[in-house]
């Protein structure tokens, strides 16, 4: 479990103290057995300002959701309007095939590979651990594999969001759980990202594709994505 989530599972705990929709969602963050309705989702968000509810429907881009200013607002441009209805997030929550729950700098809403003030690695390291050749190495296993049915792609699995980086068409672009769109990352970006976290390992994209397929991929904002 990353520090975030650690900091999101006691703020859960100290909210489970006195509401019963937070000790049930508590419980399902934690993967124990138990009944989750929608309505409690939207209670834990009330909560917990560092709560995010991630949400996987089929043939729509995930959806990230958060409670703001007291209205609950969506993370995706697939909706026209950020904010939304109660009945509107518990009908997506409904609909949803996958219900997640994942700190808010693992989200859209603080949406990124790295975290800036984050000032160890993930392997409890403090010197950098990826230099120029390395990353090229990193490269060279995924470079000119998009046009293959499977392409090989670099996983992160040190974060609970795993974010997963392929190479289209000679741009790396970056995935993860809390992104609805792919992020451009520029090759500094990904040394600073292994320094950050952790070397990744070269994985088939099929392995991931309960998340992503090649078209996440190649969906990119208006704007491009960020590098």
């Amino acid at each position: 479990m990353s520090d975030h989530s650690e900091d999101l599972r006691r703020a859960l705990a100290e909210a489970a103290d006195v509401s019963a929709p937070c000790e049930r969602v508590l419980r399902y963050f934690e993967d124990k057995h138990v009944a989750v309705r929608p309505a409690d989702f939207y209670q834990a968000l009330k909560h917990v300002d560092d709560l995010v509810v991630h949400l996987d429907i089929d043939d729509v881009a995930p959806i990230d959701c958060r409670h703001n200013d007291g209205d609950v607002e969506f993370a995706t441009d697939v909706y026209d309007e950020g904010k939304t209805t109660r009945q509107d997030f518990l009908d997506k929550v409904s609909a949803a095939d996958t219900v997640s729950v994942i700190p808010s700098r693992e989200s859209e809403f603080d949406g990124g590979l790295a975290d800036d003030d984050q000032e160890v690695r993930a392997d409890g390291g403090t010197q950098p651990v990826a230099g120029s050749d390395e990353v090229d190495d990193y490269l060279e296993k995924i470079s000119g594999t998009w046009s293959d049915e499977d392409p090989e792609v670099l996983v992160f699995d040190q974060l609970d969001s795993r974010p997963v980086v392929a190479q289209v068409d000679g741009d790396l672009r970056c995935l993860n759980s809390g992104l609805v769109y792919p992020r451009q990352l520029s090759r500094e970006g990904l040394i600073d990202a292994i320094n950050e976290y952790g070397r990744p390992r070269a994985d088939d994209l099929s392995n991931h594709e309960h998340r992503f397929d090649k078209s996440h991929f190649e969906d990119l904002p208006d704007d491009g994505g960020d590098k």
